[in-house]
């Protein structure tokens, strides 16, 4: 893996060496192409402490650049990150399925990859929240 994640937001820099905190809960969220204004006002008022990670899966155009990332991390106190395969689920951290990738989640980490052929959009929300149940 040879490139970084996009990460925007507070770092978790100052937490010493605890690590990342431990997940409690997971929280997948599905949002349209529209959904920017509607996940921007319910991170807005999520505030660290909950114990939980947040996996967003919204239909983005598949081969055009998004900034949802830096969009979010300005409306938010929680660190906003593109989704990376493998990487493992931290509390506190939004988790943003890059464009034209599904994303799940295994046990700790996430898997991110190509979507199979379909009608419908991706990221599949009905995958994500699979993974969760």
């Amino acid at each position: 893996m040879a490139n970084a994640p996009r990460s925007a937001g507070p770092s978790s820099a100052g937490s010493s060496s605890a690590g990342p905190l431990s997940v409690e809960r997971v929280i997948g969220i599905g949002a349209s192409a529209g959904g920017l204004e509607a996940l921007t006002e319910f991170l807005g008022v999520v505030q660290p402490g909950t114990g939980a990670a947040f996996v967003v899966a919204q239909h983005l155009a598949p081969s055009h650049p998004s900034l949802i990332v830096d969009l979010l991390a300005r409306a938010t106190a929680l660190r906003v990150v593109e989704a990376l395969d493998g990487a493992i689920l931290e509390a506190d951290v939004v988790f943003i399925a890059p464009p034209n990738r599904d994303v799940e989640v295994a046990g700790d980490h996430l898997r991110v990859f190509e979507p199979m052929t379909r009608v419908v959009p991706s990221p599949s929300v009905d995958l994500l929240f699979d993974s969760i149940a």
